[in-house]
């Protein structure tokens, strides 16, 4: 998703127009190969690193309604839901950073430790 993401904003296209040209059947609609053919033509991925398979078990990941084929608007979804959450985390670290500086994290903070006092 974030390579995705990535090429969407590089190219300010969306979707359709990223993967138009290996969209053979129905518009918006992709097949595993036509999707996989189009992240490789973006250099999201290398050739031979995934296959079919690969793209649909990626999908059945993303899209809850996964019928064997990609679709625009679930993948969009997803990678609407993958930006909203990357700026939740910012603005959770800019508001766990915001609390002042902390003390560093040594390794004698987190071990337990006892005082010994040794006499002469």
């Amino acid at each position: 998703l974030h390579s995705l993401s990535e090429a969407l904003r590089e190219h300010r296209a969306k979707l359709c127009h990223l993967f138009g040209y290996v969209n053979k059947g129905v518009p918006g609609i992709l097949e595993p190969g036509e999707f996989l053919e189009g992240l490789q033509r973006l250099g999201i991925v290398e050739p031979g690193e995934l296959n079919e398979v690969d793209i649909i078990e990626v999908m059945r990941n993303i899209d809850p309604n996964f019928d064997g084929r990609v679709n625009y608007p679930a993948l969009t979804k997803a990678i609407s839901n993958y930006k909203a959450l990357l700026v939740q985390r910012e603005r959770e670290e800019k508001e766990r950073n915001a609390d002042g500086p902390s003390e560093p994290d040594y390794y004698a903070h987190s071990v337990p430790y006892e005082v010994v006092k040794v006499e002469k």
